[in-house]
């Protein structure tokens, strides 16, 4: 019997009662009644949490993998912008094919070109420098004992300097070098490509031929350091 019909079943007997009528033991009865069949407490439900722990790890998922994609979308925004300032204007050029390649690929393919050749060709814009040693060393071997002489190192010194400053190819004496060549001692003299070398140095360059003079005339460049230890005494003619 639940609670309710039990206290509708109060109500009915107290309703039944005329109250100018004393009914002794009333109480008795009324608590008898209540106490013949105790209510059992009816069982509290549980509430069914698993589709909220669902929910949850779908979502956990979800914000996983966003993430995970703004990680990989800002390290190729990186990539895009570092690639956009080494190469501002986007230029590019199309092969034979009509496939784009950099400019600056092209234009290194086009160097490399021309540097495979061993053949001087005639000096069209330029630099031409004559680096001679002074008279005084008429002995080459006395001058490289005493350390007066130009050494490899100077001359290769020398060459890279020119090459950094954007010249298409160089030559010394007429011996094509490319910026990979680099001078040594053969005997007495300097050799470049195995080829020996005299004084006077006549180095052949080509390229702009005002940022080949301020490589050159720059304060400190090799070229200077050898004059003002009066190892050479360098001239320089301009090929326009």
């Amino acid at each position: 019997m639940s609670r309710k019909q039990k206290l509708d079943q109060v109500t009915d007997l107290l309703s039944s009662l005329n109250p100018l009528e004393p009914r002794p033991g009333l109480e008795q009865e009324i608590f008898a009644r209540i106490a013949q069949e105790p209510v059992p407490d009816e069982p509290r439900k549980q509430r069914d949490w698993s589709w909220v722990r669902s929910i949850a790890a779908v979502v956990s998922f979800i914000g996983a993998l966003i993430l995970i994609g703004a990680f990989f979308y800002s390290g190729q925004q990186q990539a895009n912008m570092s690639g956009a300032a080494n190469n501002p204007a986007g230029l590019a050029v199309k092969d034979s094919a009509s496939n784009q390649i950099p400019a600056d690929a092209a234009k290194g393919a086009k160097k490399s070109a021309v540097l495979t050749s061993d053949a001087v060709p005639a000096l069209s814009r330029g630099v031409k420098l004559t680096l001679k040693e002074p008279a005084s060393f008429k002995d080459q071997e006395e001058a490289k004992r005493v350390g007066e002489a130009v050494t490899p190192e100077d001359l290769s010194e020398i060459l890279k300097e020119l090459y950094d400053a954007g010249a298409e190819w160089v030559s010394v004496n007429h011996v094509r070098v490319s910026p990979e060549d680099h001078a040594e001692w053969q005997g007495q003299s300097l050799s470049v490509r195995g080829q020996p070398l005299a004084p006077p140095y006549v180095v052949e360059v080509s390229g702009d031929p005002t940022e080949l003079r301020q490589a050159i005339e720059r304060k400190g460049s090799r070229i200077d350091t050898l004059k003002r230890a009066a190892k050479i005494d360098p001239t320089i003619e301009t090929i326009k």
